[in-house]
């Protein structure tokens, strides 16, 4: 942070000035070698600093957690302080988000803090939560490279997860965006000029051409009556799932929608799954573990019905009673749970159980894209053969009238 000071110097004039200091009272000390009295100090803001900050959202991503986390784990089993640690993974890393962060993370390291809560102070929303619990479960336990270790196989899953269903949709997506452009210009240019032709010409239309036309003029003459029925049906829908009554049935919607729900269902799995046995790995205690878990959770249904069960499990219950009555989860995930529980090796199941509805996930999003891609094929080709029959039987019925 920049300061700007006044002040007297030892000569008994005024003097001003501005330094730089990680706080205010680092800052005063760096006054004092150069006035005898500070009158007034205030924070200052560089243009540079505004124009240097970073443009996007501040929570780093699984594949940079994964690195980072993995970094982590090979420089501590070496033995090297922690201090230094961060120092190395802050000159390595060239991310420049990421290398601010662990700089600020070494001064607090370097001062007496631990590791958990110098990179919460430093930014909370930068880290995902599963990461800070992690680290600060296993400062408690001394088994920090250990944690880690875990934190780095955990977000790989993740990001790898997140890749493949990205890369699924990216074709649908590409022919979708470009069919609706190629129609809109064919509605918006194309079928307005040929319909002035055809007024010229005279003669009598086919039905698909005058289908055809009404359309085209139904869109002109609406457009801006349908951006706005949009935006309102939009600005309606997103002030009714603000609402926690809204909140919960859109999420829940999502889980049960078709197709697409059953995908959702094992990924929401694969990430209690993975999330719990990580956390459990580290020495945290189960109600612990269930109530970061229901942070974490991607759809909100899923993570209010976590935080009934974790509450459940402070009275007494058992984690696989808890998840039979709500009956949220799938049934495989239920009953590894129960069984792990009275085990003791809930840990581990749980790890086996996400390796499978990862599995699983990645298995139905290959099958829903399989048959999406023939489905949406058939019905360009019908749109596209609807727009050229209606486009070219005319233009032959016009060759006859010239």
């Amino acid at each position: 942070m920049t300061y700007k000071y006044k002040g007297i110097s030892f000569e008994g004039l005024p003097v001003k000035g501005t330094v730089e200091a990680s706080d205010e009272y680092a800052a005063i000390v760096q006054m004092k070698q150069s006035c005898q009295i500070v009158t007034q100090i205030a924070p200052m803001r560089k243009i540079s600093a505004v124009l240097s900050k970073e443009i996007g959202s501040r929570q780093i991503d699984f594949r940079t957690l994964t690195l980072l986390c993995s970094q982590f784990s090979y420089i501590l089993k070496s033995g090297i302080p922690l201090a230094k640690s961060v120092e190395l993974i802050a000159h390595q890393t060239e991310n420049k988000k990421l290398k601010k962060f662990l700089e600020e993370v070494k001064e607090r390291v370097v001062s007496g803090q631990g590791l958990a809560d110098s990179f919460q102070d430093t930014d909370e929303e930068a880290f995902p939560i599963t990461f800070l619990e992690t680290i600060r479960a296993g400062e408690s336990s001394g088994t920090l490279e250990k944690c880690f270790e875990n934190l780095a196989d955990y977000y790989e899953k993740q990001y790898q997860m997140k890749q493949k269903v990205s890369a699924a949709m990216t074709y649908p997506s590409f022919v979708l965006a470009v069919a609706f452009a190629v129609i809109a210009i064919v509605m918006a240019k194309v079928i307005p000029t040929l319909t002035e032709a055809f007024s010229e010409l005279g003669g009598e239309l086919p039905l698909s051409t005058k289908l055809l036309i009404g359309v085209s003029n139904f869109f002109q003459v609406h457009f801006l009556h349908g951006i706005l029925l949009t935006a309102a049906i939009a600005l309606c829908f997103l002030c009714g799932v603000k609402t926690e009554e809204g909140r919960i049935l859109w999420s829940w919607w999502k889980l049960k929608a078709p197709v697409f729900g059953k995908i959702r269902m094992f990924s929401a799995a694969s990430q209690f799954s993975y999330t719990m046995s990580v956390l459990l790995h580290s020495g945290l205690t189960l109600t612990h573990t269930m109530d970061i878990t229901a942070r974490t959770m991607e759809n909100y249904r899923l993570s209010r019905e976590i935080v009934w069960m974790a509450k459940k499990l402070r009275e007494g219950y058992l984690l696989g009673d808890c998840m039979r009555e709500r009956n949220c989860f799938p049934e495989a995930l239920t009953e590894i749970c129960a069984i792990g529980e009275e085990t003791g090796e809930l840990e581990e199941m749980l790890k086996s159980i996400g390796d499978y509805f990862d599995n699983q996930a990645e298995y139905a999003t290959k099958k829903a894209i399989a048959r999406l891609e023939p489905g949406l094929l058939v019905a360009l080709a019908v749109v596209t053969g609807f727009i050229v029959i209606s486009v070219y039987t005319p233009l032959f019925a016009m060759y006859n009238l010239m």
